[in-house]
Parts: structure tokens; C-alpha cells; sequence
């Protein structure tokens, strides 16, 4: 379809994608098979596929779980059709079972299939029997190879399922303990996949098991061997009225997806059901501890009318090790003396007119360098305290002052940054903040990692987020460090730069 004029476009590229090394990858049969059956895929949608598909080198599966986080009506339901069909008349597989908590899910899926099948004589040829009746639809094939569609009665995750490749859509709904009796039932399967399609889940009741996808995405993030898949997913404090945090988590956006359908459904669902079901935020699994930095502490250093009036440093993290978020954040004082850290932005203008903030905490990095740019042309920094490798190097390949933070810098720079808040005598405590919601949820939800005895912020729980955290600590550090400066220009006002 093609694009509406004057909109942004929807991002092919995940905000998190993993999949472990393969010998060798399957996907291409399956693209081609669905571009033979007039149906060809969106990019995103054969990428989704490439990580699905690697295959090592006895050619069974590399990854075992495979899933895809993206939001309704962008087309994931494609992807699952794809793997099916390909299963089934190409690889040979015997037993595939699509799943979906609603029978109305199953059902319009279904068709789709039934619609490719028949409408192609290759594939009709090699078809034994087409079950219709409700509740045991069904494609057997002469070989007895067979692709059954099935509603996970009652919400009841994996029970009864047995199969080569089982397909759980709507897997938000899905709970640990469902998949309990489905596990062992492939133990004897030499080559079998279990596939998550899924929305954001809802914050379950307290009290209530979480939604066992909130368990497969945090092993995802920790990029474990067996798992591969990709997201579209915004971080908390999004803003719900930025038209380029909807595009860049709908890969549809701009041609399946209107902006016109977006916002009516902003204002049908309202601000929390519009944020988890069409921008991709995630609840934060943990909530807000506050284990490392009280929350009074905290709370006592907001100063949403502080303002930097002299020089200031620029402190620049990567959420590890995907890379999926950057923020950069500046430190300075303000005219009585306080150290102020503050997460950089700018003020867009929509094409209805209406000005939004635009966080310099985003997805990617492809924008950093290019911002980066515009805040040393405008403000001067001292230094900008960067803790990535990759990012360091662009940032001085464009005559950029950088810092490479160290392990020994950032150990430093948690332990300063957690001092000039929460110092057990109040007198030390000169830090201020603005009250930006990122940095809040970071601070509040931060953990810490071991680092031979020492600690640092730990970065690789994707339910919380603590990349503003770490580039506020490189910040305030820089500030506090004079060795690494360079000498500034002028002082300045940052926000709205």
C-alpha cells in the first residue's frame, strides 16, 4: 500500500531484535513461497522470519522460542502464516498448531489461510482432507503432516497442545504455569518451535501471576542462546501525542496504519490503554523499588524550574548490550551553586500544528551524532562523557569532544551520583533534577551489578530502564572531574536547544 502524503513512515528497524548464530537460515523459502501466493511480505515482516529460521549445522532450529512484540492491524499475523505454510508444504514438518486465547483470533486467521491454500493447485494437489467444523479446523496433507487451529479454551495457555511447532497468538494472555504441561510434551520432538506473537500485556493484578511473555522478553535482553525474535516497543515517559513514537513502533504506519485511526484510537482507549495497545510501552514488571536511591531523596531534589547558567558537561549511554536506547543527559550549576542534571530535548512541531516535546532518549543511533552536533554548536559543553564504543568513535570522527568513560569512571560515577542525592548527611547533597519522568523511573526502578566488589547501575532488565540513569551519573561525574574538560565558551540555557 502505498504512503500517505505528508506523514512519517513506520520503522522497519526493531527497537530490540536477538537471535543466536546460525550455520545457515530457512527464511527465504518461506518469503518466497508467500510472494508465489500473491502475498509477498512487508521487510520487517521477512526480517521477523531471518530470525526466526537460523538453522545449525545438523539442521535443526538455532532458537527454540521464538517471539515478535508489535502492535495490532501492523501485520505479525503475515509472519505466522509464512512459518505455517512454510512448515507444512516445504520443511516437512508433521504436526503445527496455531493458537489464540480469542476464537475470533483463530477464526479470521484461519480464513487467511484457507484463502492461500486453496487459491493455489500446487499446494490444493498435495491436500488430503480440509477440516471445517468449528472448533477442529484443519489442513492434513497426503503425507499426514498436519496444521491444526485451536482456542486456548478458557485462557489455558499450553494445556492438551502437542505438536512440532506450536503458534501461541495473543500470547499476552498467557501465564507461566499454562505452559507447564505443554513443555514436556516436546521433550521427545528432535526439532521443534515455540512461537509468541504478542501486543504489550496489562499490568496484572495485585496478586495475580504475571504474564509469562514478561519472563521471555527479560531472557530475550539477556540474549539467551535459545530464544530470537524482535520488538517495537517505546520506554516509559513516551510521549502519546509525538507522531514519531508512533511511527518508529508500527512498522505500518503511514500505509496500513492512518494517522487519522491513530489518534481516533488515542481517544477511544485513553492515554493508558492507547500507550500499552498502539505505542508498545510495557509495565515496569518490578514497579518502583527504590532500592538503591530512596524515593524521599529523590522526590527532595526536584526543581522543576532549575536552570544550568554556566558550563556544563554531556553524559551519553546506550542501553546495553542491544543498544536499543540512548540518552544524553548535561550537568551544571545553576547560579547558586546546585549541580542540575538534566535529560536534553526539543520542541517539534507536528504536522497538526501542535508542538510536542522530543526527548533526547530514543530508540537507535543514527540520531545521536547529528544531536550531539547541534548541542555543541549551541551550548558548548566541557566535555561529553560517552561510555559506548561505537558512539565515541562517530562522535570524534565529527570533531566532537569526547571522553571514553572507563569500568573504573563509571563505578565512580554511580557512587557520585547516588551521594549527591542521598548522602547520609544532608548538607552534601547539591544535586537537582527537573522531574523527567525517564530519569525518575530509572532512578527508581534501578538495580545494581557486582563489579569485583564494586557497583554500577544494571542495565539488562528491559522492564526498567536505566539508560538516563547512567548518562545523568557519566554527566555529574564529567562535571566533577576537571582533568577532562575542555574549556567552554559561553554559559546557556539548555532545554528547547
Amino acid at each position: 500500500m502505498p504512503p500517505y502524503a505528508g506523514t512519517l513512515l513506520g520503522s522497519r528497524e526493531p527497537t530490540f531484535a536477538w537471535a543466536p548464530p546460525a550455520h545457515s537460515n530457512a527464511a527465504q523459502e518461506a518469503i518466497e513461497l508467500m510472494r508465489d501466493l500473491g502475498r509477498p511480505g512487508d521487510p520487517w515482516q521477512c526480517d521477523v522470519l531471518h530470525l526466526w529460521c537460523g538453522e545449525r549445522s545438523d539442521g535443526t532450529w538455532a532458537a527454540f522460542e521464538c517471539f515478535v512484540w508489535v502492535q495490532r492491524q501492523n501485520g505479525k499475523g503475515w509472519i505466522l502464516e509464512a512459518r505455517e505454510l512454510a512448515g507444512l508444504f516445504i520443511w516437512g514438518e508433521r504436526s503445527i498448531i496455531h493458537t489464540a486465547h480469542r476464537a475470533a483470533t483463530v477464526q479470521a486467521h484461519w480464513r487467511r489461510v484457507l484463502e492461500l491454500v486453496e487459491g493455489s493447485d500446487d499446494l490444493m494437489r498435495r491436500v488430503r482432507r480440509i477440516s471445517r467444523k468449528d472448533g477442529e479446523e484443519g489442513i492434513e496433507l497426503k503425507t499426514g503432516a498436519r496444521l491444526d487451529f485451536r482456542v486456548r479454551s478458557g485462557g489455558g495457555g499450553g494445556r492438551g497442545l502437542t505438536g512440532e511447532v506450536v503458534v501461541l497468538d495473543e500470547a499476552l494472555y498467557l501465564k507461566a504455569a499454562d505452559l507447564e504441561a505443554l513443555g514436556p510434551t516436546m521433550m521427545a520432538v528432535p526439532n521443534a518451535q515455540i512461537i509468541y506473537a504478542s501486543t504489550a500485556p496489562e499490568k496484572p493484578a495485585p496478586g495475580a501471576p504475571r504474564p509469562h511473555i514478561v519472563d521471555v522478553r527479560s531472557r530475550a535482553h539477556r540474549r539467551e542462546p535459545r530464544i530470537a525474535g524482535a520488538e517495537w516497543t517505546n520506554p516509559h515517559g513516551t510521549n502519546v501525542n509525538d507522531e514519531a513514537a508512533r511511527a518508529r513502533v508500527n512498522p505500518a504506519y503511514g500505509r496500513r496504519i492512518t494517522p487519522e485511526r491513530m489518534e481516533d484510537m488515542r481517544k477511544l482507549l485513553g492515554e493508558e490503554g492507547f500507550a500499552r495497545e498502539c505505542l508498545g510501552i510495557w509495565y515496569s514488571d518490578g514497579g518502583l523499588k527504590w532500592t538503591v536511591i530512596p524515593e524521599a531523596a529523590w522526590l527532595a531534589a526536584e526543581d522543576p524550574e532549575a536552570v544550568i547558567s554556566g558550563p556544563l558537561v554531556l553524559g551519553v549511554a546506550a542501553q546495553q548490550p542491544e543498544r536499543s536506547m540512548v540518552s544524553i543527559v548535561a550537568c551544571g550549576r545553576d547560579r547558586w551553586g546546585r549541580r542540575v542534571v538534566e535529560r536534553t530535548g526539543r520542541r517539534v512541531r507536528q504536522p497538526d500544528g501542535t508542538v510536542v516535546d522530543r526527548p533526547d532518549y530514543r530508540p537507535g543511533t543514527r540520531w545521536v551524532v547529528p544531536r550531539l552536533r547541534e548541542l555543541v554548536r549551541r551550548h558548548h559543553p566541557l566535555v561529553i562523557v560517552i561510555d559506548d564504543r561505537q558512539l565515541a568513535d562517530e562522535a570524534e570522527e565529527a570533531g566532537l569532544p569526547v571522553y571514553r568513560s572507563t569500568v573504573g569512571d563509571m563505578v565512580s560515577a554511580c557512587g557520585m551520583f547516588r551521594a549527591a542525592v542521598a548522602d547520609p548527611d544532608p548538607t552534601k547533597r547539591d544535586l537537582v533534577h527537573l522531574g523527567q519522568e525517564d530519569l525518575t523511573t530509572a532512578v527508581a526502578g534501578a538495580g545494581t551489578r557486582d563489579l569485583a566488589g564494586l557497583w554500577a547501575w544494571d542495565r539488562r532488565d528491559p522492564a526498567t530502564d536505566v539508560t538516563s540513569l547512567v548518562a545523568a551519573s557519566l554527566a555529574v561525574w564529567g562535571l566533577s572531574t576537571p582533568r577532562i574538560h575542555i574549556p567552554s565558551l559561553q554559559p546557556f540555557v539548555l532545554y528547547g536547544g
